[in-house]
């Protein structure tokens, strides 16, 4: 009456046992699937905070360059006024 798929291990039929061991696999499989999905979504977040961080420095690099050339201006027109001044008296 029983065959061989009908024995019981542990109070499990083979049937069951193949069933959990299968579902043991593709839990597995999930959670692999899950922790790549997870490291891919990290990968993406990081990569868009180190893109806003470059950008910023590059805000704050073009700051101080405007600045420069800002400080180069007044000098060039004071130097302009003085002789100006100089030329006018």
């Amino acid at each position: 009456m029983f065959g061989v798929e009908n024995v019981f291990i542990d109070g499990l039929p083979n049937s069951a046992i193949i069933l959990l061991g299968f579902l043991i696999i593709i839990w597995q499989v999930i959670q692999r699937l899950l922790e790549e999905k997870l490291t891919a979504l990290q990968c993406a977040v990081f990569d868009k905070t180190l893109a806003d961080l470059k950008t910023r420095i590059e805000k704050v690099e073009c700051n101080k360059r405007h600045k420069t050339v800002l400080t180069e201006l007044q000098v060039s027109v004071c130097v302009l006024n003085c002789i100006l001044e100089s030329n006018l008296t």
